[in-house]
């Protein structure tokens, strides 16, 4: 086999595997690709000697390909933006991994690669990265510790799995032909090509100076010049300064708010200003919600401000984000991405309170209130994102259940916002006067695939259960499990269709009886008119079940009525044997010609209370049943 034979054979079996490792330690493709090319140009170069080396498996050419590459990619790493704002190939998914890998240092992270991903032993990634091996071992330590704080299941099957799996991100990215790869790499083309230049310029200038004397000794060709045309007026030689047009203004960091302007979200308290990041200097989400960061793929610039006021453990605290993008369309993709993580949080222990649209300030605007629970208690946020043009300002604050952010009052710093940046960003500022800016209450956007069903985002906590609560995935039942003695809701024999049901539990919860939890039933009927008298005869059994069952008493009866969705909620109590009160509260909606059925068996420590359901989980089961 030739020499070239032999590189090109080597660089169709190896790129593969060498470009995904490469992407995996500087995390854009762009980057990876450039510098996986140059170290391939590079080998070429030197493969007089590589090619000599006799590994069957390639182990030897592959660690001098890597170290070229992680080197080349520092060069490619030198822009304004850093790496996981400009990685538009790279997948939602994947972001969090390379964010945490990120944050590793340069060899801990070569480690994490060469003995997750590139499958070798500790001792020979060590020797390749250069470093003794319990240096290794300690730095690839604190490395998966690192990981693991930032959420990564860092088992070996689990890590590598992940690993692995950005290879996706590569599906498009081609490394140039070994061809083309080996005529740049040739050592002997670049003098050649400067002799050649070289014997082009002296011919050129030789040729012009043996023109010039020829012109000078031949009286025929200084006749046949033209002769100048004879001046008139003494010509005006007037100069123009030179101007230069003035830059267009940018958006910069002046534009966040300022402590005063912070203090608008409670004065009854001073706020200070806590940090403030330089422009794509933040790696971490600004909430436990947000997967990653930037929300766009393709932005330009990103600020992060914190503020915190109050004294003691828990104050208030603050954290503005300003994202510029490239185009309005990238801020309105951007808007709704991040949108869609806050309404629908994947991290356990949260719930969503509220979600609103803001009319009047910006292209766009929706606030949402969240809760979550910890070991310390219950906490209350309030979120509002804004959209104006290319720029997206978001507000992320953070109380207590006593001391939550007033919702009006994070409006009007929403608004200021905007309006330090929405012509700048030749987008939409507040309208005036602000009496006109509005909140309405809208349907959150689906949180799960589940559509029709509430979620475990939209169930209720309370202090002192950490538990998370689960949820079953929608089934059949021979009978319905939300149904009570009281209703006998039968959604199967009233001719209904798709009846499918999930129940909603905190598993391993301390002090919960068992009966805890809630569960959910929904039906399509035939038509909207078969879905009313559904709705009808269960009213009337349940209107009537006191007197047949003397154990049974409906203590609250209430109409509600929630855009297209209406519908009864009740409280039904049951006498025990054991002289004790069982409680149901039960909510019967209809939406045209489906019915849900909510059923909720609280516990004396838990409990919304009649209002609260009535409130908080009815309302949110009427928006999901209307996403059907």
């Amino acid at each position: 086999m030739s020499r070239a034979d032999a590189y090109d054979a080597y660089f169709h079996e190896s790129r593969g595997r060498l470009l995904h490792q490469v992407y995996a330690y500087v995390g854009n493709t762009e980057v990876a690709n450039q510098a996986l090319t140059d170290a391939f140009t590079a080998a070429w170069r030197h493969w007089p000697e590589l090619g000599e080396l006799s590994d069957a498996d390639s182990a030897s050419k592959d660690a001098w390909i890597r170290a070229r590459a992680f080197r080349a990619t520092e060069r490619g790493q030198r822009s304004r933006r850093p790496w996981y704002a400009i990685a538009r190939e790279t997948a939602d998914d994947h972001r969090p991994l390379l964010l945490a890998l990120g944050a590793l240092e340069p060899d801990a992270r070569k480690l994490v690669i060469l003995c997750y991903l590139a499958g070798l032993d500790l001792p020979t990634a060590g020797r390749e990265v250069g470093v003794t091996d319990d240096a290794a071992t300690e730095a690839l330590h604190r490395a998966t510790a690192t990981l693991s704080s930032r959420g990564i299941d860092v088992s070996p099957a689990a890590l590598t799995a992940a690993l692995q799996r950005l290879n996706h991100d590569l599906i498009n990215e081609q490394v140039g032909r070994p061809s083309r790869l080996r005529r740049e790499g040739n050592p002997r083309r670049r003098p050649h090509l400067l002799v050649a230049g070289a014997a082009s310029l002296a011919l050129a200038v030789g040729a012009l100076a043996i023109t010039a004397a020829q012109e000078e000794d031949d009286p025929i060709a200084q006749l046949e010049r033209p002769m100048p045309e004879p001046e008139t007026e003494p010509r005006r030689i007037t100069s123009r300064p030179e101007t230069t047009p003035p830059p267009e203004p940018e958006l910069t960091e002046g534009q966040l708010a300022s402590a005063k302007e912070a203090t608008i979200l409670d004065g009854s308290r001073p706020w200070k200003l806590v940090d403030s990041s330089a422009d794509f200097s933040i790696t971490e989400p600004i909430d436990d919600c947000v997967s990653s960061m930037p929300s766009s793929p393709d932005a330009q610039h990103l600020w992060v401000r914190d503020f915190s006021s109050g004294k003691g453990a828990h104050p208030s605290k603050a954290t503005q984000m300003l994202e510029v993008t490239q185009t309005p369309e990238s801020a309105r993709r951007a808007h709704r991405r991040l949108v869609e993580q806050f309404a629908g949080c994947a991290v356990e222990g949260h719930q969503l309170l509220e979600f609103r649209s803001i009319s009047g300030i910006g292209d766009q605007a929706v606030m949402l209130a969240l809760r979550h629970v910890d070991e310390e208690g219950l906490h209350d946020e309030r979120v509002a994102v804004a959209r104006s043009g290319e720029a997206l300002v978001t507000w992320v604050t953070r109380g207590t259940t006593a001391h939550p952010v007033d919702a009006p009052r994070l409006v009007r710093v929403l608004s200021r916002s905007v309006d330090s940046v929405c012509r700048l960003a030749q987008g939409t500022c507040t309208v005036e006067p602000a009496k006109l800016i509005k909140l309405q209450d809208e349907p959150a956007p689906p949180a799960d695939k589940t559509r029709g069903f509430l979620t475990t985002l939209d169930m209720p906590l309370f202090e002192g259960l950490t538990r998370p609560w689960m949820a079953t995935a929608p089934r059949e039942f021979a009978a319905n499990p939300a149904a009570t003695e009281c209703d006998q809701a039968d959604f199967a024999a009233a001719g209904a269709e798709d009846v499918l049901s999930r129940s909603f539990v905190i598993p391993h919860a301390r002090r919960l009886p068992t009966y805890y939890g809630m569960t959910q039933t929904n039906g399509r009927f035939a038509s909207p008119k078969a879905a009313a008298d559904f709705m009808a005869d269960v009213t009337s059994e349940v209107k009537g079940c006191g007197d047949r069952l003397r154990t049974l008493n409906v203590e609250l009866n209430d109409k509600v009525k929630f855009g297209d969705v209406t519908g009864r909620v009740w409280r039904i109590e049951v006498s025990t044997a054991a002289n004790e009160a069982l409680v149901f509260r039960v909510a019967l909606l209809r939406y045209r010609d489906t019915v849900t059925q909510l059923t909720y068996t609280p516990a004396a420590r838990a409990d919304t209370e009649h209002d609260g359901y009535v409130a908080v989980i009815v309302p949110r089961a009427a928006q999901r049943l209307a996403q059907r």
